[in-house]
């Protein structure tokens, strides 16, 4: 089955929202320093348990390579646009530049009510 792009959206706002708890509310301060979508675990029901494209001459093509081809043609473009957009923020080389999760979370909850309707 082909996960849909709300329910990876979903996927993604949930694993920040722990995230960022972990960050900001657990005593002692847990960081966790090796993210990648490996270790990102997906239930029975989709449900997760736990970007280059600015530099493209086309952004356009480069952010439709980052799309699982599965999805064909069926997600909102600019939202994929604005998580790419998110996602380089969050990994910018100065970590002073980078959001706090807080902010991840609060803007991929926009992103999500954005694109349901």
């Amino acid at each position: 089955d082909t996960l849909s792009w709300s329910m990876r959206g979903a996927n993604c706002t949930r694993f920040c929202q722990w995230y960022e708890y972990i960050h900001e509310h657990t005593v002692p301060v847990y960081i966790h320093r090796d993210i990648k979508s490996a270790n990102i675990l997906i239930d029975k029901n989709f449900h997760a348990k736990f970007g280059e494209a600015h530099n493209h001459p086309n952004p356009i093509e480069a952010i439709s390579r980052l799309i699982d081809p599965k999805l064909e043609d069926n997600y909102p473009f600019d939202s994929v646009h604005k998580m790419v957009q998110l996602a380089q923020t969050c990994t910018e080389k100065d970590h002073e530049m980078r959001p706090t999760m807080k902010s991840v979370v609060v803007a991929l909850m926009a992103l999500s009510l954005s694109t349901e309707g």
